[in-house]
């Protein structure tokens, strides 16, 4: 009997069934896909890159080399994302993003079960034209963000509310008339969404 999983197995195996010919046909054309999965065009690792949008709601440094950003996404719910704080210049382009109430078009090496998902690329999905340089905008958008982050935890998709936010946020970019009041509306028809016993979203 022959058993093991090294390269000396399969020789044994097929030299004790006197078939050298197929001995030497295997070890002129095999490929490493016939043995595993690692390299295959079919292996499946494209894809593990998801698309989502997402809407910023809190950035906190975690360490020397990254920040984390949880965002809101359209896709999957509340999400966490690394943020490296490296000098490239990839890097020091994307943190400028991660604003709140920014809204990001989010490509990412999605892992179910991950705590913290890594980006691979990110750009805004819409311009913003006053929320980040208007200070009574900037000064809403800080204070429901923070809100926000506080009371989401839905760990999944939920396109009601996220569409309910993305265009609030919009509005909010828009009005000018009654926007020191923006906030007060927004808490009252978010309140719609609350869980009545958790009271989060």
């Amino acid at each position: 009997a022959v058993s093991g999983t090294s390269v000396g197995a399969l020789n044994a195996l097929l030299i004790s069934q006197d078939d050298f010919d197929k001995a030497i046909n295997v070890w002129k054309t095999i490929k490493q896909e016939d043995i595993t999965p690692f390299g295959s065009k079919n292996s499946g690792t494209e894809n593990m890159l998801e698309k989502t949008l997402g809407i910023v709601l809190h950035t906190v440094a975690y360490n020397d080399k990254n920040h984390i950003a949880h965002l809101y996404t359209e896709k999957y719910g509340r999400m966490s994302y690394a943020i490296p704080q490296t000098q490239g210049r990839k890097s020091k382009s994307q943190r400028p993003l991660f604003t709140p109430f920014s809204i990001l078009d989010i490509e990412s090496d999605y892992k179910p079960g991950r705590d913290i998902q890594k980006i691979k690329e990110v750009r805004p999905a819409e311009i913003l034209q006053q929320i980040h340089y208007d200070p009574v905008k900037n000064s809403i958008a800080l204070f429901l963000s923070e809100f926000l982050s506080r009371t989401i935890r839905e760990p999944e998709a939920n396109p009601v509310f996220f569409e309910f936010l993305h265009q609030s946020i919009k509005f909010l970019d828009f009005i000018e008339d009654g926007k020191a009041n923006f906030h007060l509306c927004f808490l009252i028809r978010i309140s719609g969404f609350f869980d009545k016993e958790s009271r989060k979203i």
